[in-house]
Formats: C-alpha cells, sequence, structure tokens
C-alpha cells in the first residue's frame, strides 16, 4: 500500500507541466491576436496640424546655379578716373524653395467627424533661402597700370549682385512651379499611414522675387 503515492507522482507532474504549457499557449495565442488588431487613430484638426508644423520650413526643391557678374567702383574726377576698378567674378549658388509652415493656420485644415477624411490649404511656396558657396575672380583691373589696391566692397558688390542673379535664374527657370508641386506630393505622404483620405490644396503660385 506504500507504493501507491509514489506511483501516482509521475503522473501528477506531467499533469503539471501540461497545465503550464497550456497557460502558456494561450497567453500567447492573445498577445499574438492584439497585434493583428489595427491600432484606431482619430485624426483632429490641432493634431494634423502639429504633424506638419513640426517640419517648420518644407524645402521642396532647390537649385544649384553658376554665374558671372561684373562690378565697378568708379573712378573719382579729381584722379581723371584713373582709380577706377572693375572686376569679373565667377559665382556658384543655391537657391531653396518651399513652405514656410509657420503660415499654415486651423483654418487652413479641415477633418471630418469620423476622422476619415482631412482637407488640407497649403500657403503659397516661397524662397526660403539663397546661398553663395564660392565667389572667384576670374578678372580685376585697379586703375591706370594696375596700381591701386583692390577696394575690399568690390567684392561685396559682386557677391549681393551674384546673389540676386541666381534668385532671378532659379524664378525664369520655375522654381515655384516645381517648388509647389513637390509640395503637394511631399505633405500627401505625411499621411500615408493614417490610412485616411487626404485632399490637398495647393495655392496659387505667387509671383517669383
Amino acid at each position: 500500500m506504500s507504493l501507491a503515492p509514489e506511483a501516482s507522482r509521475p503522473w501528477f507532474k506531467w499533469l503539471i507541466v501540461i497545465i503550464v504549457i497550456s497557460l502558456i499557449s494561450a497567453f500567447a495565442a492573445i498577445k499574438w491576436y492584439q497585434k493583428q488588431q489595427p491600432d484606431i487613430q482619430v485624426m483632429t484638426s490641432d493634431g494634423v496640424l502639429q504633424h506638419i508644423q513640426h517640419l517648420n520650413n518644407l524645402e521642396t526643391v532647390a537649385f544649384h546655379i553658376d554665374t558671372v557678374v561684373t562690378s565697378t567702383r568708379e573712378g573719382s574726377w579729381n584722379r581723371l578716373w584713373q582709380d577706377q576698378q572693375k572686376g569679373l567674378f565667377l559665382a556658384s549658388g543655391r537657391v531653396v524653395a518651399g513652405l514656410n509652415l509657420s503660415k499654415l493656420t486651423p483654418e487652413n485644415v479641415t477633418v471630418s467627424k469620423d476622422g476619415k477624411a482631412i482637407h488640407i490649404k497649403l500657403p503659397p511656396v516661397e524662397i526660403l533661402s539663397s546661398s553663395l558657396d564660392k565667389t572667384e575672380v576670374y578678372d580685376i583691373r585697379t586703375g591706370l597700370f594696375g596700381l591701386m589696391d583692390i577696394d575690399p566692397q568690390l567684392l561685396s558688390l559682386a557677391q549681393t549682385a551674384a546673389r540676386n542673379k541666381i534668385i532671378q535664374t532659379a524664378c525664369q527657370s520655375g522654381i515655384l512651379e516645381i517648388a509647389n508641386g513637390n509640395a503637394q506630393k511631399q505633405i500627401e505622404s505625411l499621411f500615408t499611414l493614417t490610412q485616411a483620405q487626404i485632399t490637398v490644396e495647393s495655392a496659387p503660385v505667387p509671383k517669383c522675387a
């Protein structure tokens, strides 16, 4: 009679193992099921606005431009204009256009009551920045026989003229039109994972300065 409890112990241990395995399997199945459920996202106008405005400036296109400019400092009459200086400069610059998203207001964003449709009216695109990467002297003349010291203002005037010229060239090449089309596509792509229907309305392209 004393052997009966000893004989029943292996069966009891296996029962415990089966119960533990069953609990672990059930827990794993619940976790797997929860992962399969789609996240519920409720879109609001303020949420959409914050999602966009964190980008600050949205640079949608950049033009790299090379140009040639001249800079002249007129001579003085008391020196019979022999102190006139003239320089020819090669300049390389960059013009960036896009959206200033700080101009986006709650009035620009409309979200349907069920959060499934979003309408965004964009502000006009603009030139965000322009810069000169380098300015090289191609030729310079400093008065009669080239004996005059180079006036530092000559380079400063050339850089100002070069910056204005690269902006003008970018405008003539349609930088704002390209920026406008790219801006609409990039804003739409921000909400591709929301499963909401996105409508982005671009503002008319302004005059390029």
